[in-house]
């Protein structure tokens, strides 16, 4: 069970593929998997400084993994229903889209791992 929920993350890419237009999959492809890879990444920088539960732990208890994974999974729903209800927009909105939403779950993440 444990290594499923290692990967529960992934199941964004292919849902990526299936429901985004043709013209925006690439972008929302990589969206998904430049979140799966950053959580990952900020999760192994708090754990590297020795603090799992965060460093000001009083607010949440528990490994900051699953915040990670809730910050980026509401970011990546945000983008997949964005994508979905404009689909002719052009592929550049779509790119700009996922940088700002990208920064705001990055910069979210990490404020919420910290506490």
């Amino acid at each position: 069970m444990s290594g499923i929920l290692n990967i529960i993350d992934l199941i964004w890419i292919p849902l990526a593929f299936f429901v985004v237009r043709p013209r925006h999959r690439l972008v929302a492809i990589a969206f998904m998997v430049l979140c799966s890879i950053t959580w990952r990444l900020q999760v192994d920088l708090i754990h590297f400084t020795g603090h799992t539960d965060g460093f000001i732990p009083f607010l949440w208890s528990g490994d900051v993994k699953w915040r990670a994974i809730e910050v980026y999974s509401i970011a990546s729903a945000l983008y997949l229903a964005l994508l979905y209800a404009s689909p002719r927009a052009p592929a550049i909105i779509a790119l700009s889209a996922g940088i700002v939403l990208y920064i705001a779950a990055f910069s979210v993440s990490m404020l919420v791992m910290a506490i």
